[in-house]
């Protein structure tokens, strides 16, 4: 095989891979939701933002091959069924361990809080590596995108 054909082959396989890598998102710089784990920040009420409590950690991931949303809670793990189109969200029937944690102060009542926000939810966007989740009541979600490309796949 010729030098000019071999770098011809070289340079298609390299503009294939770039085109992979950047499947997770659209040309508008939009990450989807699912295949991403996402790692809560803060919750806004009417504009009342609460940031998460130190020394806890919440997560989701919205896996649609199976249509369900899991993760921790900061305390217990949870996992329930979810439904997404275009910028509509629905998180239903959650399940959650029973597990009771007394530290940090008001870890429960912050993981209560948040899963009942995430049943609430009716929208998304996504956003680079940002994540907001809303309900009609003003209930806002901030969750960011974590790990290296942050597929899960």
């Amino acid at each position: 095989m010729h030098t000019t054909t071999c770098l011809k082959y070289l340079v298609l396989a390299v503009v294939i891979l770039g085109l992979s890598a950047c499947s997770s998102s659209n040309d508008s710089g939009t990450r989807t939701l699912e295949t991403t784990l996402w790692e809560f920040l803060s919750y806004a009420e009417q504009g009342n933002v609460q940031p998460i409590l130190t020394g806890t950690t919440i997560t989701a991931v919205f896996d649609r091959n199976v249509g369900n949303v899991y993760g921790s809670a900061g305390c217990n793990q949870y996992s329930g069924g979810f439904q997404a189109e275009n910028d509509t969200l629905s998180v239903s029937q959650l399940a959650v361990t029973d597990m009771f944690c007394d530290s940090p102060e008001g870890v429960m009542e912050q993981e209560q809080r948040y899963l009942t926000a995430l049943e609430a939810a009716e929208r998304f966007e996504a956003m680079g590596t940002q994540l907001q989740i809303l309900s009609s009541n003003e209930l806002i979600l901030l969750f960011r995108a974590t790990g290296g490309d942050n597929d899960i796949t």
